[in-house]
């Protein structure tokens, strides 16, 4: 444990002799990339991550472009721009902050059914409980 400690500080310090070794990516299915997908919280950020046929991709909720994430395994991903590795659970509900930034989880988030279909009634100019008269 503590060789993981001494690399993960000598790749955030820039020490190539002991830092650790550039994971190679990993070419994940579809289906692998899908188990990811979705919305999730924690402390005060807000990510959506989508599935797309180039890979993983992380977009800030409220923000506008989104970047791809480098696979290094089925659990794990790194943003390149910000130095950052997430590892998920097994179930893919939450992932942990593991290189590049403090430890945080963040937790998978179920968007309400009815909070759904009531932004979509609106949409459509017809409010809740509506009858169109």
């Amino acid at each position: 444990m503590i060789g993981e400690i001494v690399r993960a500080v000598a790749t955030d310090y820039g020490w190539p002799e002991i830092a650790a070794p550039e994971a190679e990516e990993k070419t994940l299915s579809p289906a692998e990339l899908s188990r990811v997908a979705s919305r999730f919280e924690g402390g005060d950020l807000k990510v959506v991550l989508e599935a797309r046929p180039e890979g993983l991709f992380a977009r800030l909720v409220g923000g506008a472009r989104a970047e791809r994430l480098i696979a290094v395994s089925p659990s794990r991903f790194r943003s390149e721009s910000l130095g950052v590795t997430v590892e998920f659970d097994r179930d893919f509900q939450s992932c942990t902050m593991i290189e590049g930034a403090p430890p945080m989880k963040l937790s998978r988030i179920k968007e309400d059914a009815t909070q759904g279909s009531r932004n979509r009634a609106g949409q459509r100019g017809q409010p809740d409980g509506a009858t169109g008269g």
